[in-house]
């Protein structure tokens, strides 16, 4: 304890100030999301339909900014046990988000086994960080430093971009194509549902542009480019636009909640 103590010090002694940025600002907003996703739960009762992915949402959110908290304020580097801590869940976000528009666009929509294809690579992705935190701590660890860092989290930072990408374009294209059916037979509760999704959703979209621009500069620079950089202003800009999504979620959990019902 006393060794992880100081370790703990000597980080925040030659932290950066993005480094520190992240540390500070991470727990009131874990803190924020926790309480949403109980409040959203209690009133969300019993849990059905759109209101459940969003709570999916809310959880991958919350779990993958954990990660990325403990990841770059090196905390995972200060305490070895907790490396590959199996909490990413970068690359559900995308899938999830998509599940949860379309649940909330069609009444008739229910999740079917074919549906089980966009969970494909995130549940890979999850298996490895479950394999990887089941390893000796030397062994774990040492996989952390090295080809994580130089290999797999350049590929891992990639694919979020394009698959976030690519699920919210598809989203808003469904959002979008809604909203050019409305008429003026068009019930009030549906239009009024169509234009929170529009504006709720036009958010994500644009972040998602942050994270594919993110993901695809991390994979060329560690492959191609190959500049060291002090400070990564691009991650720490991808790091806060996560912050941005998430304090979105928890806004929009009692704006969801007050919306007329079909």
């Amino acid at each position: 304890m006393d060794l992880h103590f100081k370790s703990l010090l000597n980080f925040l002694d030659k932290a950066t100030l993005g480094q520190l940025l992240v540390l500070v600002a991470g727990i009131p907003l874990i803190g924020y999301m926790i309480v949403m996703i109980f409040a959203f739960g209690w009133k969300s009762r019993p849990v059905k339909g759109p209101d459940r992915w969003y709570i999916y949402g809310m959880i991958s959110y919350l779990m993958s900014f954990l990660w990325i908290w403990l990841s770059h304020s090196k905390v995972l580097v200060n305490m070895p046990a907790f490396t590959f801590f199996p909490i990413n869940f970068l690359l559900w976000l995308g899938p999830i988000m998509f599940q949860f528009i379309k649940s909330k666009l069609y009444v008739n929509f229910r999740f079917t086994g074919k549906d089980l294809k966009h969970f494909i690579l995130p549940i890979a992705h999850l298996s490895f960080y479950v394999f990887a935190f089941c390893l000796p701590a030397t062994q774990k660890y040492g996989l952390y430093t090295q080809e994580y860092h130089f290999l797999y989290k350049p590929l891992e930072e990639a694919s979020f971009g394009i698959i976030m990408f690519l699920y919210c374009y598809f989203a808003y294209r469904f959002i979008k194509h809604e909203q050019w059916s409305i008429t003026s037979m068009t019930p009030k509760p549906e239009i009024v549902k169509i234009s929170w999704l529009r504006r709720f959703f036009k958010l994500f979209f644009l972040c998602a542009i942050v994270h594919l621009t993110n993901g695809l500069f991390t994979m060329l620079n560690a492959f191609f480019i190959k500049i060291n950089f002090e400070t990564n202003y691009l991650e720490l800009l991808n790091i806060f636009v996560l912050m941005v999504c998430m304090g979105w979620l928890g806004f929009h959990a009692v704006i969801m909640k007050a919306l007329p019902k079909p």
